[in-house]
């Protein structure tokens, strides 16, 4: 299984769009609830909580080869605790 949240901007149009309490502020916090993440605890992740996250441990020689083509000036960067509203780049699976 792969966990990938939804973006931001598709959280936050849901609410102007009448979806009340569906920000992204306002689900950020029960994403931090329920994640027991690998990653370092911030304000995007937890790492107690019940849902565990990691990242794969294996990665397959064509993602490798699509992340190293992606490592071209003109592509997004690739970054591995960005935030795709923030930090636009190429990232390993969770």
């Amino acid at each position: 299984m792969i966990y990938i949240r939804g973006d931001r901007k598709d959280y936050d149009d849901g609410a102007t769009s009448g979806c009340d309490g569906w920000s992204y502020a306002e689900v950020l916090p029960y994403f931090r609830r329920a994640e027991g993440n690998d990653r370092p605890a911030g304000i995007y992740h937890g790492n107690d909580r019940p849902l565990p996250v990691t990242d794969v441990p294996y990665r397959h020689p064509l993602n490798k080869a699509f992340v190293r083509a992606s490592q071209h000036p003109m592509r997004p960067k690739f970054c591995r605790l960005c935030h795709i509203w923030r930090d636009p780049g190429v990232r390993h699976r969770q």
